[in-house]
């Protein structure tokens, strides 16, 4: 078992991860509701990584694939979409990210069992996931600043070893 403190693994990782953060919204985009999940992950992600990249996107196919390359080629490690993984028909996200790279299946059932402690079957209702895309992670979550908590919370104390892991930090010669 793991413990809390800070693993082996991340002597070989960096101190500080760099960051990108894109809102898929229409709603957000299109300026009928405010961006209160975008500026809370922005907020808690800066207390100890870099931010190096936010965007606000629609819930279009080409807007969120051009913004996870953005992302990346900001220098982004991890990428934290925020928006697009429930069922509705515009709920695109999961279905983009899913098929392009490793899942990593335990962060979607925390999430869920977290969200099930704290509002119930409501849980069932999220896609939210974790994959590492060649060597970035790229995780989705609900939109609302509840599931926004929730999936910081749990990516937030081990985001240092998931960076060394996926981009095979420790094993290089």
């Amino acid at each position: 078992m793991l413990g809390l403190g800070v693993h082996e693994h991340e002597r070989f990782g960096p101190k500080r991860v760099k960051v990108g953060i894109v809102v898929v919204s229409d709603a957000v985009y299109e300026g009928r509701r405010e961006d209160i999940s975008g500026k809370l992950a922005k907020e808690k992600v800066s207390k100890e990584h870099d931010v190096v990249y936010f965007a606000i996107v629609p819930n279009d196919e080409t807007a969120i694939l051009d913004s996870l390359e953005n992302a990346k080629g900001a220098g982004a490690d991890f990428v934290l979409f925020i928006g697009g993984s429930g069922i509705g028909p515009n709920d695109k996200t999961v279905d983009l990210i899913s098929p392009m790279g490793k899942e990593l299946p335990g962060f979607g059932e925390l999430f869920r069992y977290e969200t099930y402690r704290k509002h119930g079957s409501l849980a069932i209702l999220s896609r939210a996931g974790l994959w590492a895309v060649n060597k970035t992670l790229v995780a989705v979550t609900p939109g609302n600043p509840d599931a926004v908590e929730i999936a910081l919370n749990l990516l937030l104390p081990v985001l240092r070893h998931l960076v060394v892991e996926v981009k095979g930090l420790r094993h290089k010669k």
